[in-house]
């Protein structure tokens, strides 16, 4: 899903504010993902797009509700820039996801002490963002504590609905 409203709440709140942040800095920001299905996750596991079979875009509330705390975000205009590390396109999506970093450190995506982190902070095992000094998956934002849920509630919230995580 690209709907914002597939988000924990608290979660949609931040990344409402940080698409915000990113448009006064002159960006026009496109959702790529939000939630996805235990299924779709799979497949983009199976495929080697994600590195992880549940994590958290597959999150949902304890009434069995969509509540993603992972958005993965691009600018509208160059996406994730292809394959060409030379390209103007990349280089302005490479400037999109530094951008992105930055709007998401400041709102408190910083690593273990922050509420989340930044995909660009990864490892920099890609190295299409890796010549960016980003690590490989810098469209990404995700809450990993409160306000919103751990991956322990989510996963016994997808359990008791009826998934096999």
């Amino acid at each position: 899903s690209r709907d914002l409203d597939s988000l924990e709440p608290n979660f949609k709140t931040l990344v409402e504010q940080l698409i915000t942040n990113m448009e006064s800095r002159g960006f026009k920001t496109n959702v790529v993902s939000a939630y996805r299905s235990l299924d779709s996750q799979i497949e983009k596991f199976n495929e080697e797009t994600s590195k992880t079979k549940y994590g958290y875009h597959n999150f949902l509330d304890s009434g069995g509700n969509p509540a993603s705390q992972a958005v993965d975000l691009v600018d509208k205009s160059v996406g994730y820039g292809g394959e060409d590390p030379a390209s103007s396109k990349h280089r302005k999506a490479a400037e999109y996801f530094k951008a992105l970093g930055e709007e998401a450190r400041k709102l408190g995506f910083t690593g273990s002490g922050g509420i989340g982190r930044w995909g660009g902070d990864y490892s920099q095992s890609n190295p299409l963002w890796a010549a960016h000094g980003m690590g490989w998956d810098p469209a990404h934002v995700e809450l990993k504590t409160t306000p919103g849920q751990t991956i322990a509630q989510a996963t016994e919230n997808a359990r008791s609905a009826g998934y096999s995580v």
